[in-house]
């Protein structure tokens, strides 16, 4: 119930954060460029809303880029600090950012929830 409450809080508050962007540029606002890019997005359809602020993603699939290095089925939890509340998210799915290199995660956005 808590996961799903901090989830509608964000939601609600997401408008006031920043304005919708067309999709390409989405990817150019400094809320995902700060640690982000869509080279290193993956999708994350199942993820849930911790009490501290944090989301626990798990992969479920290679992003908008259909990255064959995706790690399917491996689960990341993101820092309330790396969770992007920007609305206009292009891909319509949650995203999981991960450094393909050594798959550390770095950012979560939501999908079309906000």
């Amino acid at each position: 119930m808590r996961a799903l409450f901090a989830a509608a809080l964000i939601a609600l508050a997401a408008p006031t954060l920043a304005q919708d962007k067309p999709d390409g540029s989405w990817w150019s606002t400094p809320e995902v460029t700060r640690c982000c890019s869509e080279a290193d997005a993956v999708f994350a359809d199942r993820w849930q809303a911790n009490p501290d602020g944090s989301i626990t993603a798990t992969v479920t699939g290679g992003g908008p880029r259909d990255h064959a290095w995706a790690p399917i089925g491996r689960e990341y939890t993101i820092p309330a600090d790396k969770v992007i509340a920007v609305p206009g998210n292009p891909t319509g799915r949650a995203i999981l950012f991960v450094r393909p290199w050594n798959l550390e995660p770095l950012c979560f956005a939501y999908g079309p929830m906000i």
